[in-house]
């Protein structure tokens, strides 16, 4: 990336921690968000040495699903239900391995949700409020966390939903609002 505008959206990096074998934290530093997504996992071996577990870059998978998926934040949850962490990028979701295991393609969301925000659907769900301009629809997403598969998005064009928030604010209805 040349210029300071393509050095400062390749180069949003982050740092969470994940539970990657179900018991043993393991860091993650993460770059990218608009772009190029990339990911590397490390754990503290018996001998107090840092090991790089595995490393995902998203220029390995098809450009349209996998570019330019990333949210400001990541979030580490078991969304799969097999006891191990997986990585929630933004749009895109790293399996606790290391490989893809979903993405909406949709591209980058301001905020993102892991929750049980649909009681009628078994698991989490991921609720996304996306940034990118969608014309078709989407902006607003709620997909099945284990699978992607989208459950409800708004129908409307949006361009840029910069700000949303997603609750359980009526008790006359099941699930979030």
């Amino acid at each position: 990336y040349e210029g300071e505008a393509g050095y400062n959206l390749a180069s949003r990096n982050q740092l969470a921690m994940a539970y990657l074998d179900g018991k043993t934290p393991a860091i993650l530093a993460l770059r990218g968000t608009y772009t190029t997504m990339k990911a590397e996992a490390w754990r503290l071996t018996d001998k107090n040495e840092m090991e790089r577990i595995w490393v995902y870059d998203s220029r390995e998978y098809p450009e349209r699903k996998y570019q330019g998926q990333g949210s400001h934040s990541t979030r580490c949850a078991d969304i799969d239900g097999d006891g191990r962490d997986e990585v929630l990028l933004g749009s895109a979701v790293i399996d606790d391995d290391g490989s893809p295991l979903w993405t909406t393609g949709l591209g980058h969301p301001d905020y993102l949700y892991v929750t049980d925000a649909v009681p009628e659907n078994p698991g989490l769900e991921v609720i996304t409020v996306l940034e990118t301009r969608c014309p078709n629809g989407g902006g607003l997403t709620v997909v099945d966390a284990k699978t992607g598969k989208p459950l409800w998005q708004l129908k409307e064009p949006t361009n840029h939903v910069h700000h949303g928030f997603a609750a359980d604010l009526d008790p006359r209805f099941r699930g979030f609002e």
